[in-house]
């Protein structure tokens, strides 16, 4: 019987899914001509459900339901600077747990000097073009276990400096410093492991400066084509996976966490060709030591990761469609037997020397863009991995939504999606109410 499932936005298959959407371009702070001050207040409240199959597959389960309100303050101050907060709260339960959080998800002053924008805060960065998956995208950690509709929910925010500097009415150039590190959330965590095999605390580096990540960016926006080049010098949000008791004689396996540095070179670019758009990104990523059986087997061989698709729209219909691929720099084959080197290749993508994958976006919009049907796919050519999302969104009025959806993942043993799918194969329902 196929299982619905929830996509997690693949953490291990190429990272990075759920940036921006359609081909949505990261957001860049622009100072305005005229800003008159006050303070804005919007939001949302929305309730959310996931339901899924029991661990035997014999039972239906609500895995995940809860209440959320948000709220976004916004305030500006003349045309040298504005403040933003995005404040949410949610109740309900999850995985089994009751749940009452609340959390400052974003947080920053914005201040314009000549041709500088700076931002200094907690804040989500998100680089790319691409869809879903964004090579370019290795500054901020995601939590993929986050239950929500919207894919750019299991993005976390970092505390960082963002710049730009304005050379051009067609140049930016951008530069980014992180002092302190944060982890992305490996799936590994919610997978369905051994007994034997228990969850222990990360390695992450501390918040001594030698420690910040650095980034960079030239950007190029032009009427017919964008593009930029970027830079990444940091410890990476991915992480490798450890055994915290190589020596123990006991019958526990404790796995953890292990943060790596990493250097990264980017491109991306979007363009059109007649009624076609193009877009497309590859990163060049270098870890600063050696991938080795040992003692640094949890860090990555260096490899090249690539995205290039095309879309197009046909009245209320669109599609996106990509070619995803990865190349493993120095490629060895898996000591036989070594279950914690497959571990770690099935996490950082790396099980085969290349990788090669599609992904397919219809949607169509009807009844005068009252109702949006939606499928976001995957297939992996090297693995036979594939996810599926359908989705169906309705809304009866501007600031009413019903988002109905399920999401799916199908991999033989031993593969990424094969560990997650009891866990993250689920139904959703999402009711929103925008103000």
């Amino acid at each position: 019987m196929i299982k619905i499932v929830k996509i997690l936005l693949p953490v291990f298959l190429i990272a990075g899914l759920g940036a921006q959407g359609l081909f949505e371009s990261a957001t860049n702070t622009k100072k305005g001509n005229e800003k008159t001050g006050g303070l804005d207040i919007t939001g949302f409240v929305r309730s959310i459900v996931y339901i899924n199959e029991t661990v035997n597959q014999k039972e239906y389960q609500l895995q995940s339901g809860y209440a959320e309100t948000c709220l976004i303050l916004q305030a500006e101050q003349g045309d040298w600077g504005d403040i933003f907060t995005e404040l949410r709260f949610r109740s309900g339960h999850e995985y089994g747990n009751e749940i009452a959080e609340f959390d400052i998800s974003e947080v920053y002053v914005n201040a314009y000097w000549w041709k500088f924008d700076f931002r200094l805060g907690k804040q989500i960065v998100m680089w790319g073009r691409a869809d879903g998956f964004n090579p370019t995208n290795n500054i901020t950690p995601q939590d993929p276990t986050v239950r929500s509709p919207d894919p750019d929910d299991i993005y976390g925010a970092n505390f960082l400096l963002r710049t730009h500097l304005n050379l051009a009415p067609a140049w930016r150039l951008e530069g980014i410093w992180v002092p302190r590190y944060s982890p992305t959330v490996l799936a590994f965590e919610m997978a369905d492991l051994p007994d034997y095999i228990a969850i222990g605390a990360g390695e992450y580096p501390d918040a001594r400066l030698k420690n910040s990540l650095w980034a960079g960016r030239l950007s190029l926006e032009f009427p017919t084509f964008d593009g930029s080049i970027s830079y990444v010098n940091g410890y990476s949000p991915m992480t490798g996976i450890i055994c915290v008791n190589p020596e123990s004689s006991g019958s526990t396996i404790i796995l953890a966490s292990k943060a790596y540095r990493q250097q990264v070179y980017g491109l991306d670019f979007s363009t059109a060709v007649g009624s076609w758009g193009l877009r497309g990104e590859a990163v060049y990523r270098v870890p600063d030591k050696e991938h080795n059986v040992y003692p640094n087997y949890y860090i990555p061989f260096s490899d090249q990761y690539f995205v290039t698709g095309i879309d197009r729209s046909w009245g209320d219909f669109s599609l996106i469609t990509q070619y995803i691929g990865r190349y493993v720099v120095g490629y060895e084959d898996v000591y036989p037997g070594n279950y914690l080197e497959n571990y770690n290749r099935l996490f950082s993508n790396q099980t085969h020397s290349a990788r090669h994958a599609l992904t397919f976006r219809p949607a169509i919009t009807l009844f005068y863009e009252t109702l949006n049907l939606e499928l976001f796919s995957m297939y992996d050519l090297t693995t036979d991995e594939y996810m599926l999302i359908p989705k169906i969104s309705y809304s009866p009025a501007d600031a009413i939504k019903l988002i109905v959806g399920a999401n799916y993942y199908q991999g033989d043993e031993e593969t990424a999606f094969d560990l997650i799918e009891n866990s993250f194969n689920a139904a959703f329902m999402e009711l929103k109410l925008s103000f």
